[in-house]
């Protein structure tokens, strides 16, 4: 799996800055020593500085004797500026400083960046998750796929919930103004003037109502009751769990 673009980009551009800066460095002191061999006693610099004093000590000029005085004075000037502890040299010392921790910060990249180095271990962890992402999508994309776990669930909820509208539709169409239950209670009839077939006597009659509208409607009451009292368990509990048990609804 290829690691992740944004990061080996950065990665790429801090090592071109890098090496930038150890170039430029290189060129810095390189000059530095180049600077110092020349202007010490019988470098390049030193000698064009005796030659001129050598031509100039010989002039009757007062005005060029004044000239080569001021222009002794400052290569004088340069010079101690150039000494250990001068100015020029404490520049060229901090230089080095400063360079001397670029090098060290370099140095400390690269050995991060290198096999085993906590970036190149960042790295590594940051491809493994890709990975797992990219494992984990794949398996995603597999079960969504025609045929995989996921269509075929979908599939059968689908299904199921066909045949819970099919269902509903049916029981619908069988309550409305005509259809199969309507037609079914309408052929009861009235309960109260429908009569009875067959003769029965006023005990028989009284037993009838007794068992099948007496006993319906004390069982009737005995169940508000129930659901009187769970009411009001509830409500006296507040947002509590209140389970319910077969003959009275409340544990």
């Amino acid at each position: 799996i290829p690691a992740d673009p944004a990061t080996e980009t950065n990665v790429n551009a801090n090592e071109t800055k890098i090496d930038a800066i150890k170039a430029e460095t290189a060129l810095i002191v390189a000059d530095t020593n180049e600077l110092q061999v020349s202007l010490a006693d019988g470098g390049f610099t030193d000698l064009l500085i005796d030659a001129i004093k050598a031509v100039t000590d010989a002039l009757p000029n007062a005005g060029a004797l004044n000239d080569l005085a001021t222009i002794l004075a400052d290569t004088n000037e340069l010079q101690i500026s150039l000494a250990d502890g001068g100015f020029t040299d404490l520049l060229i010392d901090a230089i080095k400083a400063e360079t001397a921790l670029i090098v060290a910060d370099t140095n400390e990249v690269q050995v991060s960046l290198a096999n085993g180095g906590f970036t190149d271990l960042l790295i590594d962890a940051i491809k493994a998750e890709t990975a797992l992402i990219v494992a984990d999508t794949n398996e995603l994309q597999v079960s969504l796929a025609d045929g995989g776990f996921t269509d075929l669930l979908i599939d059968a909820i689908k299904a199921e919930t066909a045949l819970i509208v099919a269902d509903t539709n049916e029981l619908q169409t069988d309550w409305t103004d005509g259809g199969r239950l309507d037609n079914l209670l309408d052929a009861v009839g009235d309960p109260w003037s429908t009569a009875l077939p067959g003769a029965y006597g006023a005990g028989e009659a009284g037993k009838i109502i007794g068992d099948n509208v007496n006993a319906p409607i004390a069982t009737v009451d005995t169940v508000v009751d129930g659901i009187r009292t769970v009411v009001d368990a509830i409500t006296a509990a507040g947002p509590t769990k209140v389970e319910m048990d077969a003959a009275h609804g409340l544990l």
